[in-house]
């Protein structure tokens, strides 16, 4: 097993380019690079290696890194008390639970189709996959879906 610095060597720049392609500030890829490294170095020695590769290992930190940083900044607000409630849409909310039941590659791609309206080929881009597999997936997850909302 290699050292947390030849680790570093040798993957920082694949890291900051996967960083640099979801982040558009220079300053918070860089930030999250070091912040990939420094949890990446913490936990080596609980890295098993026959459960994923050093790469993936590293991107998974990276992509968890990433979402932090966009759930952190996410915008708040205060709520105003005197306004009642709306009445939960129950298909809605189905929909939510379904959703979050979902493995997490297969609600990404349901999610950037139509939530951000991507087309599946972008959502391939976008997620690194063969655009048959996007394809298959998104076949399977809809089937999927719709037997969890069936009960409802």
């Amino acid at each position: 097993m290699m050292d947390g610095e030849e680790l570093y060597r040798r993957y920082r720049d694949k890291v900051l380019a996967y960083i640099r392609a979801r982040v558009a500030n220079e300053q918070d890829a860089e930030d999250l690079c070091s912040t990939v490294f420094m949890k990446a170095w913490a936990n080596l020695p609980d890295f098993d290696g026959q459960r994923s590769s050093v790469s993936t290992w590293l991107f998974s930190i990276a992509h968890n890194a990433i979402i932090d940083l966009y759930r952190a900044r996410r915008p708040t607000a205060e709520l105003d008390e005197s306004i009642p409630a709306p009445e939960p849409d129950m298909e809605l909310q189905a929909l939510a639970q379904a959703l979050e039941a979902l493995p997490e590659r297969e609600r990404d791609v349901i999610v950037l189709h139509y939530y951000h309206g991507l087309t599946l080929k972008e959502v391939a881009l976008h997620m690194r996959l063969a655009y048959s597999t996007v394809k298959k997936c998104h076949g399977r997850t809809l089937e999927q879906l719709q037997k969890m909302l069936a009960t409802v």
